[in-house]
């Protein structure tokens, strides 16, 4: 799938207290891309006294990135900014920036990523005015894979974290002389 191409120019006038043109080609841009599947399920068994849940899910989302890819020239003012844009190619006017930043390389990221969801609990109906609530819940993000020959320690190796239970508790007394639901 082809990103959107645009093209721009910016201008910046002021600096701060300073007087500067600069000016921004913008060669590529584009919107994150996202796709993400959904699957959840649950199941209710509702026996004497109790009512046992149990379910899970997956979410698995695709990405795409793309960064900007640019040219940044700055000039010292607005007339070398004029007198550059007004200069044949090639000549020494043409070169009057003071400063050049550019953007380049692969902007595009691609990267999938999971969360999964399981749980169980029960809703015991102690008496007709009580009712007793608890379960466990444990989520797992499994991250995209880590690039051992990226330039970027925090990016070579990634740790899962694997110990996300939750516990649920819960009571339940109705004052009144009506039965729980």
């Amino acid at each position: 799938m082809e990103l959107p191409t645009d093209s721009a120019i910016k201008i910046l006038l002021n600096r701060g207290s300073r007087r500067v043109a600069a000016l921004t080609v913008l060669l590529k841009t584009g919107l994150p891309l996202e796709k993400t599947t959904q699957f959840q399920d649950n199941v209710t068994l509702a026996r004497g006294n109790h009512a046992v849940k149990i379910g899970g899910g997956l979410i698995r989302i695709a990405n795409t990135r793309r960064s900007n890819q640019f040219a940044r020239y700055t000039f010292r003012d607005i007339a070398t900014y004029t007198a550059a844009l007004a200069a044949p190619v090639g000549s020494a006017a043409r070169r009057g920036y003071v400063n050049y930043i550019e953007a380049f390389g692969d902007p595009e990221i691609q990267y999938k990523s999971t969360f999964y969801n399981f749980f169980a609990q029960d809703d015991w109906k102690v008496t007709r005015k009580l009712k007793f609530n608890y379960g466990l819940r444990y989520d797992l993000y499994q991250i995209p894979e880590a690039d051992t020959t990226s330039p970027f320690a925090a990016s070579q190796n990634f740790k899962v974290d694997k110990n996300n239970f939750a516990p649920r508790l819960g009571l339940v007394y109705g004052l009144r002389e009506r039965f729980l639901k």
